[in-house]
């Protein structure tokens, strides 16, 4: 959130030229009249341990007398250049403070780049994130300036808004006129009041003291290009004033967000690396997949760490328009997981769905996460239990189903994964000589 109440000041390099300047003859008037009065001091001592070497006379007397009077002045002397001294001293600081409090937060590339460099970032970073802090002020520029309109339907209104609703402009007339605020834009609000408060108490002008309550009312208006406006009215009952404060929330420039292929390899890696509890029994699934409390019966008890995993054969079923064409109401999803020649067959070449245990997996290597697209992951991990000391138990369950849904099948896939994607059974998979 970036103030608009007051101009923004910086100072110049005129101007800290200007104040290093009387900064330093400032100092060396020091340093000359301090030079000065330790040369005299240094021979008023001298003369002073000549005098006790002689003998008492009035040459010696009148000597002694010139002396002291010497040193009384160049203490008064001294006193009052100490003075002038402490007075430009003291009208330099409160230059320095009057450009100082016209420093918004937009004076946050310095101490942006003094962190960044503190934190031993890379060159790279600390360029992305000057770059990001000109693009914030150039918004909050943006947003300050009067816009010019093509006409009165291209103008972007503002919405109002009280303690309790806001008011905005509606395209329909089932739009309501008085709303509340709710989710993100009540946050947004809130947000925006609750930070106009610290900056009205932050004002040296101020003599009161503001909290939430003293809010009146405000406008806001945003532009998905640039960013939020807020004008907030606020009044105090010690006064008949009114306090506005004008803020800014500027958006952001596009940013790259990491992107990449699907794996579920990846996803399902990830899953497992995740838990930190004890040694779990895992279950891969897919979104496709029906199964019952039998078949969960079947994982756990088929299922032992450092000894057997479990890999059910799942009975895939047919598409239920066709199955069920001749039937209306059609059957219900339960009444469907039917284990027959018309409803579906046994997919003896699927190797995603499988229960194993947490240290069996790891210990294995786990999933191939460089795979990317569809399938060949889980065969990839059947074949390394098939060469290991564990024993594979690989059954038909009568418990869990593929849950018919049209496939699409990219021909970007390798060569084995387009083969598997496109034809389920081992039979229509095998290459043609």
């Amino acid at each position: 959130m970036i103030v608009m109440s007051g101009k923004i000041k910086f100072l110049s390099v005129k101007m800290w030229g200007k104040v290093g300047l009387v900064l330093l003859v400032a100092f060396i008037i020091f340093l000359a009249k301090l030079e000065t009065c330790t040369t005299s001091l240094e021979g008023c001592i001298k003369m002073g341990e000549i005098m006790s070497n002689q003998a008492e006379g009035p040459n010696g007397q009148q000597k002694h007398e010139d002396c002291m009077t010497l040193l009384s002045e160049m203490e008064e002397r001294h006193r009052t250049e100490s003075s002038v001294l402490k007075q430009q001293i003291a009208e330099l600081k409160l230059e320095l403070a009057k450009y100082g409090d016209g420093m918004q937060p937009l004076d946050e590339p310095l101490r942006l780049k003094s962190r960044i460099l503190g934190e031993t970032m890379d060159t790279k970073r600390l360029e992305e994130a000057q770059a990001l802090q000109k693009t914030i002020i150039q918004q909050v520029a943006k947003i300050d300036m009067q816009k010019v309109y093509k006409d009165e339907y291209d103008v972007n209104p503002f919405s109002s808004m009280s303690s309790k609703y806001i008011y905005t402009l509606g395209e329909s007339l089932r739009h309501k006129p008085a709303l509340h605020p709710r989710s993100d834009q009540k946050d947004d609000l809130v947000e925006a009041v609750f930070f106009a408060v610290e900056v009205l108490n932050k004002r040296k002008s101020n003599s009161h003291k503001f909290a939430v309550e003293h809010f009146v009312d405000g406008i806001f208006r945003t532009d998905f290009l640039i960013g939020t406006y807020y004008n907030m009215v606020f009044g105090h009952p010690d006064n008949n004033y009114y306090y506005t404060v004008q803020l800014a929330r500027p958006f952001a420039p596009l940013q790259k967000v990491k992107s990449q292929e699907f794996s579920r390899g990846l996803g399902l890696q990830e899953g497992v690396a995740s838990w930190d509890g004890s040694n779990a029994l895992l279950f891969f699934c897919d979104v496709d997949i029906a199964f019952t409390q039998k078949f969960l019966e079947h994982c756990r008890y088929y299922t032992i760490p450092g000894q057997t995993v479990y890999y059910p054969v799942v009975f895939s079923l047919y598409n239920p328009e066709i199955v069920y064409h001749d039937q209306d109401p059609k059957p219900s999803e339960d009444d469907q997981l039917k284990i027959t020649k018309e409803t579906g067959f046994w997919r003896d070449f699927g190797f995603g769905m499988t229960c194993q245990y947490r240290t069996d997996f790891l210990n294995i290597g786990g999933f191939d996460t460089n795979i990317q697209g569809w399938g060949m992951e889980d065969v990839e991990l059947y074949r390394r239990y098939l060469q290991s000391h564990l024993k594979v138990i690989r059954v038909p369950d009568s418990g869990i189903f593929h849950t018919y849904h049209p496939k699409d099948c990219p021909t970007t896939l390798a060569p084995e994964q387009y083969r598997m994607c496109i034809a389920p059974r081992p039979s229509e998979r095998r290459p043609t000589p």
